[in-house]
C-alpha cells in the first residue's frame, strides 16, 4: 500500500489492481467508498483490457472464441509492479503473461500514475502494445464516492452537476444509453431529467435498470454536489463514455463516477472484437493514452 500526502489529503493505493483505496482529508473525512461487501467489494477498479461485459460471456478475434474474460476484464484482480514512487506521484505496472494471452490475444504493457496536487489526484493511464500485431483494447475508471450528508439508513440521494463539452449545444437533452435485463447496452436511449439543464436528482430508482451511460461525449465533467449545492467531489475527463452507477437495491451510501474509453456489447452485437463499440486501435509499437483528474472539496 502506498501513500502519497499533502496539506489538504491523504491518498492511499494498493498495488493489487493499482487501485484507489482511500482519500482522506485534513479533518479526516473519508471521500472513497470503502468496500463493504454487504453492498459492492470494490472501491476504485480499474476497467481493462474490456470495459463492461460480452454478449453471452465470449468474444472473437480472427474467427478464434474467446471465453471467461471477466466483466471490466481482468486487471483489477491482478498485482500490478511499483515502477516509481516520489512524494507526488507513485506508478505501477501490469505486463501480459501467458494466463493473459489465454483471455485475451495481444501483449500488453499497461502504466498506472497516481499524482497529488493540492485537492486535486490525476489518474493517468499509458497502455503500449509491444506486439506484431494490431491491438484492441479499451479503459475505463470506476471510483466510487461516498453520498455526502447521507444520514445512516437515510434512503440513497443526491444531486450530479453535468458539465457539457466546450462543443456540445447548450440546449441539448442529456440522454443515457439503456441497458438490457441481461446487462448488455441497448440500441436505444432515454432523455435525463435535469434541473436548470445540467443538474441530475438521483436516488436509488435511477438505477433499477443499471447504470446511466452517458456516451457521444456528452460531458467533460461529472461533479457530485452537496446538500447545500456545493461541490463535493468532481471527475473530469475527455472520455468519450461516462457511466454513473449505484447497486440498485441495496440503499447504497455511494454513486461511482466512470471514464470510459470502451463501452459493453450491445445486445445486437455479433461482431468480432475490432468492431466493438468505442474501441480503442492500437498499431504495433502504439501507444494510447487516457485518464481522468478528481476535485475533492
Amino acid at each position: 500500500m502506498e501513500t502519497l500526502q499533502n496539506e489538504y489529503l491523504r491518498v492511499r493505493i494498493s498495488n493489487h489492481g493499482a487501485e484507489l483505496q482511500s482519500v482522506m482529508n485534513a479533518e479526516g473525512h473519508e471521500y472513497i467508498w470503502q468496500g463493504d461487501p454487504a453492498y459492492w467489494a470494490g472501491r476504485s477498479p480499474l476497467l481493462f483490457p474490456f470495459v463492461g461485459g460480452c454478449l453471452d460471456d465470449e468474444y472473437r478475434v480472427g474467427g478464434k472464441l474467446f471465453k471467461g474474460m471477466p466483466r471490466h476484464g481482468f486487471a483489477r484482480m491482478m498485482d500490478f509492479t511499483l515502477q516509481k514512487q516520489t512524494e507526488k506521484s507513485v506508478t505501477y505496472e501490469l505486463t501480459s503473461t501467458p494466463q493473459t494471452l489465454e483471455l485475451y490475444p495481444y501483449a500488453f504493457r499497461l502504466r498506472v500514475r497516481y499524482r497529488l496536487k493540492d485537492c486535486e489526484l490525476q489518474v493517468r493511464w499509458r497502455v503500449l502494445n509491444p506486439g506484431s500485431q494490431t491491438m484492441y483494447v479499451s479503459i475505463g475508471g470506476h471510483p466510487a464516492f461516498n453520498l455526502p450528508d447521507l444520514a445512516a439508513g437515510e434512503p440513497m440521494h443526491g444531486t450530479l452537476r453535468l458539465t457539457p463539452r466546450a462543443d456540445r449545444d447548450a440546449q441539448a437533452t442529456y440522454r443515457t444509453r439503456l441497458v438490457t435485463p441481461g446487462g448488455n447496452i441497448d440500441d436505444d436511449y432515454a432523455d435525463v431529467p435535469t434541473t436548470g439543464g445540467c443538474d441530475v436528482a438521483f436516488t436509488e430508482e435511477t438505477f433499477r435498470n443499471d447504470a446511466l451511460i452517458f456516451d457521444r461525449c456528452q460531458t467533460e465533467a461529472i461533479t457530485l454536489l452537496r446538500a447545500d449545492g456545493q461541490p463535493y467531489v468532481r471527475v473530469h475527463s475527455l472520455a468519450p463514455a461516462v457511466g454513473v452507477w449505484s447497486p440498485y437495491g441495496k440503499n447504497a451510501p455511494f454513486v461511482c463516477i466512470e471514464p470510459w474509453w470502451g463501452i459493453g456489447d450491445r445486445e445486437t452485437f455479433h461482431g468480432e472484437l475490432p468492431a466493438r463499440e468505442l474501441i480503442n486501435v492500437l498499431a504495433p509499437g502504439a501507444t494510447l493514452q487516457a485518464g481522468y483528474e478528481i476535485h475533492f472539496s
